[in-house]
């Protein structure tokens, strides 16, 4: 079919379609688009020819339904003449969850012809949730269809799923030679352990995928080791998890999850790796995962090396490796008067990075470190909305006129939102410490009076 043409399979389904395309286009809301006068100019989306969604009207109606959560007509188009509408219906249920499509999809796992429906039926029966079909069916049903597949692409579906629902049932066939693709068979151990199956075949399959000299099979296993969070299942091979830091490059992904996982452990001889990757290595998620290791390991932030490192790693190029080394130093509880100094000093150089800031917010406010804040809020947060609204946030905690000063100055903050936390946190205090100072109570009406009158919903919450 021509783009240009006019087909109902090129019509129907298009508007949700463009909606889904939109949403997933914004990853951050934006200013509302200026005013227009006439009419506005739209140019239709170009998809390319031969798409079977456009020439086919089956398949648009499979994703309306999909767009619509009707899992009731989907769960009957698995039983569709049509393989690609029975495969696209599977897919569909995968994420709208239609109680009731348990069996209808394992009959498909089990007994469709067709390679690509049962593809799509193994990838649903992975994303079930537990109260339609529990861990137990769900691992007698895909281990049955593992033994009788051939297909590469179905058997990776149906290990990807054993190791989302399996139970320790399914360690046997995650564990057998050649039953996946490697990096897909792994990245199922690691899922199944960390579901709970603690078992020591696992973890040492697992330590093994740290050798393995595919780098996706290593960040697959590593992936285990990174997000367990309890490393007792692990600790007895921890030697193990060592040499493979120690041998990896500063680029291996892999290091990225080994790196939390370390912090876990708490060893004061692991401190040397994390500042190792904190400071060189190239990648700026790995960067982000070494610092967020000392919010593992608190001893470690006894050493005046890994705080100095810390207090380095918020000028970093990323700024998501200077929030997490902010967080994990004001995670700590406390601040030399030397660090105070020295983050005084860096917020007002670097106001761009007041996201890195905000960790440090309750610990400033207290004693002499309240008032260089206060001054920074005032001269940040005109033109940092997010800054001022921490900030307001953290007040809320602390007594006293000069934060109930600040309070006052952000409940004229031209963002109503800024605004409105200010006279929410206004309106719970202005009857405690204040006692009987007229001055002080007249300012109080002047704003809740001001606020209840704006247009914008936030004031007047």
């Amino acid at each position: 079919m021509n783009q240009n043409e006019g087909g109902r399979g090129a019509v129907r389904g298009l508007g949700p379609l463009v909606v889904a395309v939109a949403l997933a286009a914004c990853g951050e809301e934006g200013p509302p688009p200026p005013p227009v006068d006439g009419p506005i100019s739209w140019d239709p989306p170009q998809v390319e020819d031969g798409s079977p969604l456009l020439e086919r009207d089956e398949l648009w109606e499979v994703e309306e339904l999909r767009f619509a959560a009707d899992g009731d007509a989907l769960r009957e188009r698995l039983s569709h003449e049509d393989a690609a509408v029975r495969a696209r219906a599977a897919f569909a249920l995968a994420s709208v969850r239609e109680s009731g499509a348990a069996s209808a999809l394992a009959t498909r796992v089990l007994e469709d012809p067709e390679a690509t429906v049962r593809r799509e039926a193994a990838f649903a029966l992975g994303r079930l949730p537990e109260e339609e079909y529990s861990r137990e069916e769900a691992t007698a049903t895909l281990r049955e269809a593992l033994e009788g597949e051939e297909d590469p692409e179905v058997r990776t579906r149906l290990v990807e799923s054993l190791g989302l629902r399996g139970t320790e049932e399914a360690l046997g066939p995650l564990l057998a030679e050649s039953v996946a693709d490697d990096a897909a068979t792994t990245l199922a151990l690691a899922r199944l352990g960390l579901s709970g199956v603690d078992r020591q075949e696992l973890v040492l399959a697992l330590v093994e995928a740290l050798e393995d000299p595919d780098p996706a099979v290593r960040e697959a296993g590593a992936y285990y080791f990174g997000r367990i969070p309890d490393a007792g299942p692990w600790r007895p091979v921890s030697g193990a998890v060592r040499e493979a830091l120690d041998g990896y490059g500063l680029q291996d992904p892999a290091a990225m999850h080994l790196l939390p996982a370390l912090g876990r452990l708490q060893a004061p001889e692991d401190l040397s790796r994390v500042l190792l990757h904190l400071r060189e290595n190239g990648d700026w998620r790995t960067r982000t995962n070494a610092a967020r290791a000392f919010q593992e390991a608190a001893p470690w932030l006894e050493s005046q090396e890994a705080r100095q490192a810390l207090l380095w790693a918020l000028d970093d190029p990323s700024v998501h490796v200077a929030v997490a080394a902010a967080e994990a130093l004001a995670g700590s509880g406390t601040l030399t008067q030397g660090e105070v100094a020295h983050l005084t000093d860096w917020m007002t150089g670097a106001p761009e990075r007041w996201p890195a800031a905000v960790p440090f917010f309750p610990l400033l406010a207290q004693d002499d470190g309240l008032r260089p804040l206060l001054e920074w809020g005032r001269e940040v947060g005109a033109s940092h909305p997010g800054a001022a609204l921490a900030l307001v946030r953290v007040l809320a905690q602390v007594p006293g006129p000069e934060a109930t000063d600040f309070l006052f100055h952000a409940g004229e903050h031209p963002d109503p939102v800024v605004k409105g936390e200010a006279v929410a946190v206004l309106e719970d205090r202005w009857r405690g410490e204040e006692g009987e100072d007229a001055e002080l109570v007249e300012r109080y009406f002047r704003l809740f009076a001001e606020a209840s009158a704006s247009e914008h919903p936030y004031p007047v919450m």
